[in-house]
């Protein structure tokens, strides 16, 4: 075990490498041959090889994305949860093994045991909110605690009145402790892997002194309940005459999101230094440019290019504290009252159930242990509430409901049969908690188009007789099956509604199913289609004249389950009338790639800007900040929005048309504001009935637009479609499909009325 003061480690260390230059051996490295300028330190790990294999991980991430969570102190309330504990003369460290590749958790291991036990100061848990550049400080003759990234400057305005420039941040938790003496540290959390990191070569690169040891953890696929693996990224002990160490390997995640991580560090004595940077090899370079992961002291090695230089990529801005995450809700705070403050618990408690008045669990109320082994809120399936609860068993619904506004806040998260429509059969929604068949929107009439192979789907028409379509000046028929006004009877083989098969065309003798698989329905009576609603469409898509190449990435279809951010719906079951009410996360956030937009990073949020929030806000890890609140309750119709009541801030919290002043308009400005069967008139700002240039309309709204007068309505009817031509040939067909579904979209009315989706408006 390597206690012998820093001036004794120094001389050993110089002397082994006087050694080594005597017999030739590091003599090209320490005279700083012409390749040690590119980049970083490529090239000077001849003789110093990273000990251990790269880590490919076989798993997925823990959770595939995180919330905002809610916290009046974001900037304390961040990053990864970090802990202290002070040793004194003696740490009890474990020496490293012959071989590390054999037993690469010995040393990190003795630091756990260490972190967790009895002997020692009391630990001390506390976010890390700086840049990953630690230090205690420690500015000797020829010893010194600088590290490699000597510019960070985010930590104190000035150096103490000991330093001439300052060496870092802080370890948290370790105010007032000799740091010249013995302690030890941890730092545990989730990465939050990028969308663009996926599948990247991520090397991690530390500067450490003295001792160091670096884990990742997965989920293995399809566990249920969920099980861990990690592998080891680095473990390094001291060795002789040597304490400071640079050392760096290679990690690939296979997916985006959130995965456990865990970094130990150990001083003996003297300078201690825990520095943390992510190199981002992007694209398959030559090989005499690979990067190659290695393992040196910086004192053996002269010619070294150091982490903070321009040529050296091992950036710190990708281990911020933004990019770290204690929770899945996003951000927290552990205890009420003490910004900045987290609890780490022992490893074998990590994402253990919590039993009902067990006095020994680590965590406090409404906390668990989770797959970080960091206390985190109880708003997860298998933990849920106030008191933990695992959701599913004992009687109690499946899925754990977190509260939308305050997704950390265990006390209002309860057990519900379904959090999302995807929880629920098909056919049916989810109410908020309860999976119920869908009613119609407000101010429509029920129908259902397809009871034989759907019998829950409902699509809102405006009428159940051909006198409503009459007295609105819709039509002359009511065409229930397309849920629509017509001028133009449907073929008797379809008024009843009840074939398992689409027949389709003026003749009924086009089964799509068998004449078009990939364009399966029937739309208006006219031509085949590959949807005439959201739920035809795969996830992430949804019905736009009847296609389904539509990825959900606007603030109306946002992320996998197409959801509209702007408008909650509420139901009774028992009743057909559903109500919606704008939300106070309107906006969809969606990540790019290579100026993609990528539908599965979808998610609604109060803001993306400081411009979407009210004069005298920012925007802060999405959310409007400081808090205006409202002097009191706001309607059910209305949301508080800097401080006032308003019908809505955006377009998104409109049913229909435009967004104005506070106030839902029947003004439109583009057809994307119409419902399904109508256009945007630029002449009057209102939507109207009839063609849309050759375009569609939006379909976004799920109800009959009020305040449009039937005068304003036109009451003719497009051009038809043109009929089937099964003999065409293949090209033939399908470039004919493809520009009917586009005509036939114009005549469908509520048809593609899309807030019936499974998983869309009523999300």
């Amino acid at each position: 075990m390597n206690h012998r003061p820093p001036s004794l480690r120094r001389a050993a260390s110089c002397r082994a490498v006087s050694s080594l230059l005597a017999l030739g051996i590091v003599a090209g490295l320490c005279l700083a041959p012409a390749w040690a300028a590119e980049e970083c330190t490529e090239g000077l790990n001849i003789g110093f090889g990273q000990p251990l294999d790269a880590v490919t991980v076989p798993g997925e991430p823990v959770y595939e994305r995180v919330d905002v969570g809610k916290t009046d102190m974001p900037a304390l309330d961040i990053g990864l949860c970090s802990a202290f504990r002070f040793a004194g003369m003696m740490p009890p460290f474990s020496d490293p093994p012959g071989d590390v590749r054999s037993n690469p958790n010995r040393v990190p291991d003795s630091i756990n045991a260490f972190m967790d036990g009895a002997t020692g100061m009391q630990r001390i848990d506390k976010n890390l909110t700086t840049p990953f550049d630690l230090s205690n400080f420690v500015n000797d003759m020829g010893e010194n605690s600088y590290g490699d990234y000597v510019t960070t400057t985010q930590c104190k305005p000035a150096p103490p009145p000991d330093l001439t420039s300052w060496p870092g941040c802080g370890f948290p938790g370790s105010e007032g402790a000799n740091l010249r003496l013995g302690f030890g540290t941890r730092h545990r959390g989730f990465l939050n892997v990028k969308q663009e990191w996926a599948g990247k070569d991520l090397h991690f690169g530390f500067y450490t002194d003295d001792i160091l040891g670096v884990r990742v953890f997965w989920r293995v696929p399809k566990s249920d309940p969920p099980r861990y693996e990690h592998g080891w990224v680095i473990s390094r002990g001291t060795a002789p005459g040597s304490s400071k160490f640079i050392t760096t390997n290679k990690v690939v995640f296979p997916k985006p999101g959130l995965y456990p991580i865990e970094i130990v560090h150990g001083s003996y004595s003297g300078a201690a230094v825990l520095e943390f940077g992510i190199l981002l090899q992007d694209g398959k370079l030559p090989d005499d440019k690979q990067y190659k992961d290695r393992e040196f002291t910086p004192l053996a090695v002269g010619g070294r290019v150091p982490f903070d230089d321009p040529r050296c990529r091992f950036d710190t801005t990708r281990t911020s504290p933004d990019l770290f995450f204690q929770s899945a809700c996003g951000r927290f705070r552990y205890k009420d009252g003490e910004p900045g403050s987290c609890g780490q618990c022992p490893d074998n408690y990590r994402d253990k159930q919590r039993t009902p008045g067990d006095l020994m669990y680590p965590c406090a109320d409404g906390r668990f242990c989770n797959a970080a082994a960091v206390c985190s809120p109880c708003v997860e399936d298998r933990h849920c509430g106030p008191r933990c609860l695992a959701c599913g068993t004992d009687g109690r619904p499946p899925r754990c409901k977190a509260d939308a506004d305050d997704p950390c806040n265990a006390s209002k998260a309860t057990c519900c049969q379904c959090v999302s429509n995807k929880d629920c059969a098909a056919g049916q929604i989810c109410d908020g908690c309860n999976c119920v068949s869908p009613p119609c929107c407000p101010g429509s009439f029920a129908v259902f188009p397809d009871k034989a192979r759907d019998p829950n789907f409902r699509l809102c028409s405006p009428c159940l007789s051909d006198s409503d379509c009459q007295m609105k000046g819709l039509g002359q028929i009511c065409d229930l099956k397309n849920a629509r006004c017509t001028n133009t009877a449907p073929p008797a083989c379809l008024k009843d509604g009840l074939s398992p098969d689409e027949q389709c065309g003026p003749a009924c003798n086009i089964n799509c199913r068998t004449h078009s698989p990939e364009r399966p329905y029937c739309l208006n009576n006219m031509v085949c289609v590959a949807c005439r609603r959201d739920a035809d469409c795969p996830s992430g898509n949804f019905c736009l004249s009847g296609t389904c190449s539509n990825p959900c990435v606007d603030d109306r279809h946002c992320g996998p389950s197409c959801q509209n951010c702007g408008i909650a719906v509420s139901m009774d079951p028992q009743s057909p009338v559903a109500e919606g009410k704008p939300t106070n996360k309107p906006y969809c956030k969606v990540d790019s790639i290579d100026g993609q937009k990528v539908v599965a990073t979808g998610l609604c949020v109060q803001c993306r800007e400081d411009k979407e929030c009210a004069p005298g806000q920012t925007c802060v890890d999405n959310r409007c900040t400081p808090d205006q609140p409202c002097s009191q309750a706001c309607p059910s119709n209305e949301v508080c929005f800097g401080g006032k009541c308003v019908q809505c801030f955006t377009d998104a919290q409109c049913p229909c048309g435009h967004c104005i002043e506070g106030r839902c308009s029947d003004k439109c400005t583009t057809n994307q504001d119409c419902e399904g069967n109508q256009c945007c008139q630029k002449s009057t700002g209102l939507c109207v009935s009839g063609r849309c240039g050759g375009t569609a309309g939006g379909a976004l709204c799920g109800c009959s637009m009020p305040g449009v007068a039937a005068s304003s309505l036109l009451s003719t009817e497009p051009d038809l479609p043109e009929p089937f031509e099964p003999s065409q040939p293949a090209a033939g067909k399908a470039s004919r499909s493809i520009g009917l579904s586009a005509v036939a979209a114009l005549l469908l009315g509520l048809a593609l009325r899309r807030r019936m989706r499974t998983s869309t408006r009523w999300s």
